[in-house]
Order: C-alpha cells, then structure tokens, then sequence
C-alpha cells in the first residue's frame, strides 16, 4: 500500500546510505523498494514541504514493501549474499541458475575477499575493490571492515580518502552512495532530500 512521502527532517544523505551494518542481516526479504514504481513514473502527491517549488504539492517517492527476487535481488546490495544464498533460498528467491553452483558461508567469502584485497598493490585499488564490493553485497563489505578494521581504515578513511577524492571522476560509478546538493539547488533542498530511498538517514 502506497503512503504519503514525508520530508526528511533536517538530515542530509549518508555517505554510505544508512551506515547501518548489515553484515548479520539474514532476515525474510520484505523490503522497501521503489526502483520500479519510480521508473513507471507512479508517483503520489506529497505535503508539509517548505521549499518556495514545493508549496504547491508535488510529485514524491512512495514507498511500498514489497519481496524481491531473481535478478532484482542479486541486484540489490542491501539483501544481495551472492554465493552465501542456501540452496533452498536458490529455489523460493527464483535465483537458480543465476549464481554459481557453489554454495559458500560468508566465511568463505569472507576469507577470499581479504584475499583479493591483500593482493592489490595500492591503497587506491584497494579502496576501489571495496567500493565495488559495496555496491554488490553490502553485508559483505561490512564484515569485511568488522574483521580488518585495523588494517582497512586508512583505505576507506584517511589518508586514502584524500587520493580517492582527488580521483573522483575517474572512480565514479553510476549508483549513487549519497546525494549531491550545490549552491544551484538553493529553494529545493527538501524536494532533493525526499529523492533518497532510505527513510532513516543519519547525518554523516
């Protein structure tokens, strides 16, 4: 059932979008998730908003909870487990055939992912490699930094960060981990704020 957007309160996108761990989420895939209504173009119309465009009401994201499966699952880094689905979750997620047969814990992922990250010459590479992972299997990407913290904070924090930045536009990928707002934007913020899909944004 669709409800009435309602404006995000003084808060400005994560960078990391919610910056809550997922790496233990293992929990039914009922989701909120709005790629398909927002691409039909369904929109509803929202209120309360205090932007001078968006006096008037105005198209707002709806939300709805919906399961995901086949491929709009593997496509979704909040619930994506890549080769950690059971073969049972294979079957009822509809995602047979879409995986490897392999069926390895997030363990084995775990152990192969520090792996690969260990053997990348740079802190750059590094940090692009967890960048990637982020955007394929998010809960992966947290137990990843949860086990090394140590030895990974300075490839996603400083001073790798400082490089990554300078680099931006070579290392931009096209799903967004945030929102862009510029002096441009000024007297529609709010109607930017209410473009996340995330209703629990914290202020990073």
């Amino acid at each position: 059932m669709l409800s009435r957007g309602r404006p995000l309160q003084g808060a400005l996108a994560a960078l990391l979008g919610c910056a809550r761990s997922t790496a233990a989420l293992d929990g039914p895939l009922l989701v909120a998730t709005m790629e398909d209504l927002i691409s039909a173009g369904r929109y509803i119309t929202g209120s309360s908003l205090s932007d001078d465009d968006d006096k008037a009401g105005r198209p707002t994201t709806p939300w709805v909870r919906q399961v995901i499966s086949g491929v709009d699952l593997m496509r979704h880094p909040k619930y994506n487990k890549g080769l950690a689905f059971s073969d049972s979750e294979r079957d009822r997620l509809y995602l047979r055939g879409l995986l490897p047969p392999a069926v390895l814990s997030q363990e084995v992922q775990l152990e192969r992912t520090l792996l690969n990250i260990r053997s990348k010459e740079s802190d750059l590479d590094k940090s692009t490699y967890l960048q990637g992972l982020q955007e394929r299997n998010e809960r992966l990407f947290h137990r990843v930094l949860l086990e090394a913290l140590e030895e990974l904070l300075p490839v996603v924090y400083t001073p790798t960060v400082r490089l990554a930045c300078q680099k931006y536009g070579l290392m931009f990928k096209s799903l967004p981990r945030g929102l862009f707002i510029t002096l441009e934007d000024r007297g529609r913020v709010f109607r930017i704020l209410k473009n996340w899909p995330e209703r629990n944004v914290k202020l990073l």
